[in-house]
This record gives C-alpha cells, structure tokens and sequence, in this order.
C-alpha cells in the first residue's frame, strides 16, 4: 500500500539537507524581493524577445508570480515551500507537494542564476530521492522541452511518464536506499 501524502512529507522533513545548505519556510513578504528575482531569472530569456518597458516587465513578473504562487497554494494542500539558503544566503526554492498516496512532486526547484552550474540542484534532487525512497514514493517533476535541466534529472535515473503540450513530467521510481 502506498504511504499517504502527509507520511510522505514527514518522512522528507525527518531526512536531513544536504551539508552547507538550510530550508526553510518560504515567509512572505519578508522572501518576496528574492523570490520575485529569482522567478525573473527564469523567465529571463522569455521577457528579453518582449519589446516591452523595463518597469512593465516588472510589473507583469510580478503579477505572475503572484499568480503562480496562490495556484500552488490552491492546488496542493499536502506540501512545502522552502527557500534554499546556503551559509545564511538565499540561493533558491524548492516547492514540494503530495498530491496522493505514492507521489511526491517536485513543483519548483529554482537556483538563481548566479549560483547555476555548481551541482547544487543535483544535490538537492539526490537527497529527496534518498528522503521518499525508504517509504516508497515515486519523485515526479513537470520540465519544459528543450530545458538543459532535463540531462541532469535523467542523469539522476528519471524517466518520461507522458508528455503534455510543451511539458514532460518525468518520474523516479523509489530506492529503498
């Protein structure tokens, strides 16, 4: 039988981070600045092919990510939203839900541009999988076609499930460790 949604998340809570870094709850409005460009940043090359004012890309991030963030909210009610800090400094969130019995889903897991391509998002991805495996749930992520990250997350051993309009949601079976 598989473990229901809030075992599933006790569990990840009771394994610990990986060594330099600490999550925490996400604690709006004190995170907001840093989540705002953070969620910029990855959405940067989109907004450069606008032809739009500086101000009105802000404005409209803004609204997205405000528009993102209470679909979240809504949508998962068995869930986590961190901010990843590494020696007191925010680098990145890590949003995960259990939307049922079995199935751990990594919504969001964003490092900031700055800090990319120093492993850390595969350190992070390694240690939930160590976290669900003992109680048996399957990690699954939502990627964009033609996203980079997609090597790393089949490099880790996830694996197409189905693909939805841009988006493939890939999925990692669990390792008892």
């Amino acid at each position: 039988m598989d473990p229901d949604p809030a075992a599933m998340l006790a569990a990840v809570d009771q394994c610990p981070p990986p060594p330099a870094f600490r999550l925490r709850a996400v604690a709006l409005p004190d995170d907001l600045d840093f989540l705002l460009t953070l969620y910029a940043d990855s959405r940067a090359r989109e907004m450069a092919l606008l032809p739009w004012p500086e101000a009105r890309k802000r404005a409209f991030l803004a609204q997205q990510f405000s528009a993102q963030h209470d679909d979240y909210q809504r949508r998962f009610g068995e869930r986590r939203f961190w901010l990843v800090e590494r020696k007191g400094t925010p680098v990145g969130r890590l949003y995960l839900a259990a939307p049922e019995a079995g199935r751990l889903r990594i919504v969001d897991l964003s490092i900031a541009a700055r800090f990319q391509g120093r492993g850390w998002g595969g350190a992070l991805l390694r240690w939930l999988a160590r976290a669900a495996g003992p109680v048996g749930a399957r990690l699954e992520l939502h990627v964009r076609q033609g996203n980079p990250a997609r090597r790393l997350y089949e490099r880790l051993g996830f694996r197409l499930e189905e693909t939805r309009g841009l988006d493939d949601l890939l999925s990692l079976a669990p390792s008892p460790n």
